[in-house]
């Protein structure tokens, strides 16, 4: 047997295990098929399925449900250093030892102006409790990213925040997160709007000096990443990379 068959079997095994463990101990509240009702809270199949939906309910989601009901509790044996990582992560096979450090950073980034004044904000602690929200922590790494995408994306456009119909919201921003990041985008334009005014980074026109203070801070923790936060397909048109590390030169 040769050893491009032994070392890609490792490599697949590999990531199908921190794939399946992660959605066997995943909260049924977190699964796309209940996001999208195909699934009830228990798991049922409530018959809500459409060409659209197909996704969010595929035969693996089936064979992952069965396995997780014959467990039971056995499901919560499995290890737990999965849980709280996006799938999309997961399928890409992301380098988590270097990646989650970061992705902790650029949580506590962006959540940390909903809560401290802008002259105290900068260490990037992220809060290892849910915010009051009740947010998960996978939600919340989706919420980080998607708002720092949006930063750069008004960044881009001179420092003007587009409104919503002039903006292709899930192009610019949604596209861009998960060409970037491998990581699912979340929310809509004004959810990502609204965080951002509370925050007081942005205002109704423009991107405010704290939400460039914010952006640059983020693009410096990305960076110092050794670039295994970004995708690796640098021929992605929604890959965004560059310009983050472009902003990363920015002061100091």
């Amino acid at each position: 047997m040769a050893d491009i068959y032994k070392a890609k079997k490792q490599e697949f095994d590999n990531a199908v295990y921190a794939y399946l463990v992660k959605r066997l101990r995943e909260p049924v509240e977190s699964t796309d098929a209940f996001g999208t009702h195909m699934i009830d809270e228990n798991g049922a199949d409530t018959g809500h399925i459409s060409d659209n939906g197909k996704w969010a309910y595929t035969s693996l989601d089936k064979l992952i449900a069965f396995i997780k009901s014959s467990l039971g509790q056995e499901v919560d044996r499995l290890p737990s250093v999965f849980d709280g990582i996006d799938s999309l992560v997961l399928m890409n096979q992301m380098d988590l030892v270097k990646n989650v450090p970061v992705y902790r950073k650029v949580i506590g980034l962006v959540e940390e102006i909903s809560y401290l004044p802008s002259e105290n904000r900068g260490e990037g602690r992220m809060q290892p409790e849910a915010d009051e929200s009740g947010m998960t922590m996978e939600m919340r790494m989706q919420r980080a990213f998607t708002c720092a995408q949006f930063l750069l994306e008004c960044i881009i456009n001179n420092g003007t925040v587009a409104s919503e119909n002039v903006m292709d919201f899930d192009h610019t921003v949604l596209d861009h997160v998960e060409g970037t990041f491998n990581i699912r985008s979340v929310g809509s334009y004004k959810d990502i709007v609204d965080f951002l005014k509370k925050g007081r980074v942005i205002d109704y026109a423009n991107v405010k000096p704290e939400g460039y203070m914010l952006a640059v801070r983020i693009a410096k923790a990305l960076v110092t990443a050794n670039d295994t936060i970004f995708n690796k397909n640098t021929a992605d048109v929604n890959n965004e990379a560059e310009s983050w590390r472009t902003l990363a030169t920015y002061g100091g």
